[in-house]
């Protein structure tokens, strides 16, 4: 390749680069009309592109344009079969997509008979029943995972630290005297003491707060559902 070859492939990689600012730029803003149009120009420069595909396909999604997503997506996973990205990205378009149209069947049986379907909805009995036996399993069960792992952690983390305190002032009491928990209580001193009177209110406002968060979580869940089906 000649000095001039050279000097319009850094210049073309440059333009690249800019534009690939811009976009993020404008997705940043909200201005996804601009973002779009900046990766028409983007994609006459370098059509195969990784970050831009990925950043249209995103956009998409964002959108709601769903079905665009997975075919761009679907595309790049043929051309770019090495890139973990885009067959994640196609999975989560392709799960959009099954989700839209269950949602149509569900909506036309509604329009249909009259009745929804209730197997589809999340039960607030069960989130309820779940988060009082296992803080966050409630979570689990609304699929808000990162929010369960939170809070089963910090329960197990606070049932431990006030079961030690509570545990060490019982084994500190004459062998006679061990069944008596009220003056194991009573007794609490310095660290166990902090452990029993800290710990235990924590512990008592993960499990309210898990199973209280889980049982409007599943309901919010329900009443959007039925908001997308138009009921």
């Amino acid at each position: 390749m000649g000095l001039a070859g050279k000097i319009d492939g850094f210049s073309g990689a440059e333009q690249v680069g800019s534009l690939l600012i811009q976009v993020r730029a404008a997705l940043r803003r909200g201005e996804s009309g601009a973002a779009q149009e900046l990766l028409k120009q983007l994609f006459q420069l370098d059509p195969g592109n990784l970050e831009a595909i990925e950043l249209l396909g995103d956009l998409y999604l964002q959108e709601g344009e769903t079905a665009k997503a997975a075919e761009l997506f679907g595309r790049a996973v043929k051309l770019h079969p090495k890139h973990p990205g885009f067959e994640e990205k196609l999975a989560v378009s392709l799960l959009d997509l099954a989700e839209i149209e269950s949602d149509k069947l569900a909506r036309a049986q509604v329009m249909e008979t009259g009745v929804l379907d209730k197997s589809e909805d999340r039960s607030t009995e069960k989130a309820l029943v779940l988060s009082l036996f296992i803080p966050g399993a409630g979570q689990f069960l609304n699929e808000e995972n990162e929010k369960g792992t939170v809070l089963a952690v910090t329960g197990l983390i606070a049932f431990a630290g006030w079961m030690y305190g509570f545990l060490d002032a019982i084994s500190s009491l004459p062998k006679p005297q061990r069944t008596d928990w009220l003056l194991a209580i009573s007794d609490l001193q310095g660290l166990d003491a902090v452990l029993f009177y800290v710990l235990l209110p924590l512990w008592l406002a993960v499990y309210a707060f898990s199973a209280y968060d889980a049982v409007k979580s599943a309901s919010r869940y329900n009443a959007e559902r039925r908001r997308v089906l138009g009921l």
